[in-house]
């Protein structure tokens, strides 16, 4: 009984003469958000982006998407200074929801026949507007002043 008391005592006094451990903080490292489908065995390579008027589903690059965000953005904010003397804004749109594919012969899922050379399909219905895209080459990023003078694809 007696040892047992003089080892718990010796742990307690080294518990309480030891000076606190510096241990560092690695930094969280962030996750890739991926999907898994309930019964398949590998995670998807599909991810979601939102911007203010767009949701974008893609299994393309995140930089890909983050940059086709930024021009489909860029393009809704010049057709509403356009169009803004002719239609009222709307106080709750829904977001045009695009899918964006990697696979150039991904569209002909969402049409029988696509029209030749296509790299994108729209559609819109009361119950919302979806449009599907394809990536055939990196999306360049073009400054406010080159957008009259450069050609983004010939």
């Amino acid at each position: 009984m007696k040892r047992q008391l003089h080892s718990c005592a010796l742990a307690a006094l080294t518990l309480l003469s030891t000076l606190p451990a510096g241990a560092q903080h690695a930094e969280p490292v962030p996750s890739e958000q991926r999907v898994t489908v309930q019964g398949m065995k590998n995670a998807s390579a599909w991810f979601k982006a939102e911007s203010q008027h767009f949701v974008v589903y893609s299994d393309t690059s995140r930089a890909s998407v983050f940059q086709l965000l930024n021009n489909l953005e860029r393009l809704d904010y010049l057709l509403r200074l356009y169009t803004s003397a002719y239609g009222k804004p709307q106080p709750l749109e829904s977001k045009l929801t695009l899918t964006f594919h990697k696979r150039p012969g991904a569209l002909a899922q969402f049409a029988d026949t696509p029209p030749r050379d296509a790299v994108g399909l729209y559609s819109s219905c009361s119950a919302g507007v979806q449009g599907a895209g394809v990536l055939l080459a990196p999306i360049t990023e073009l400054a406010n002043a080159e957008l009259s003078k450069a050609p983004v694809n010939d």
